[in-house]
């Protein structure tokens, strides 16, 4: 964090581990297809702690930074739409 950070702020709560740990819990529930890195749910476990590790420092820091985004097109409701999706896990979106 840096030293202009409130006291009273919320970061320190919201980069935590435990509260990215309990959201990456949650969105383990929710089915989807593979993140911009091509990355799982299943493989993400794999060495989560690690990972919620990694993040909450880079984002207490303040290095992370988003990765690429990947572009997704899909026909729905009888329209082309577009779709974003970013990549958040890769070693470099976490400043290592």
């Amino acid at each position: 964090m840096t030293s202009g950070t409130a006291a009273h702020s919320l970061m320190r709560q919201a980069v935590g581990e435990r509260t990215l740990k309990r959201a990456a819990r949650q969105c383990m529930g929710r089915t989807g297809s593979p993140g911009a890195d091509g990355m799982t749910w299943r493989a993400f476990r794999q060495d989560m702690p690690a990972r919620i590790t990694a993040l909450s420092a880079a984002l207490s820091a303040g290095t992370w930074r988003p990765g690429p985004l990947r572009v997704e097109e899909f026909d729905a409701w009888g329209k082309r739409h577009t779709g974003l999706d970013p990549g958040f896990w890769t070693p470099e979106t976490l400043g290592s």
